[in-house]
């Protein structure tokens, strides 16, 4: 029983000495989409954008593949 409290003292001691890293690092979003000619997918990019920049810290990488399966699935 003594070795499953040290056990747990370590895990605990761990997550919060190491806990705030993750939230340190910066979030990348990735979008493809086929084009952004139709009005949702602009939209929708638009969006995106707008919450990244209010999550600050973190960057939006935007792909459009000009309406062809290949390309869309390469930028993936």
């Amino acid at each position: 029983m003594k070795w499953v409290t040290k056990i747990m003292i370590i895990t605990v001691a761990i997550v919060v000495l190491f806990g705030g890293v993750a939230i340190a690092q910066k979030l990348t979003i990735g979008l493809s989409f086929p084009s952004l000619s139709f009005a949702w997918f602009a939209f929708l990019e638009d969006a995106v954008k707008h919450k990244a920049q209010q999550l600050g810290d973190s960057e939006v990488i935007s792909l459009e593949a000009q309406n062809e399966v290949s390309k869309q699935i390469s930028i993936i």
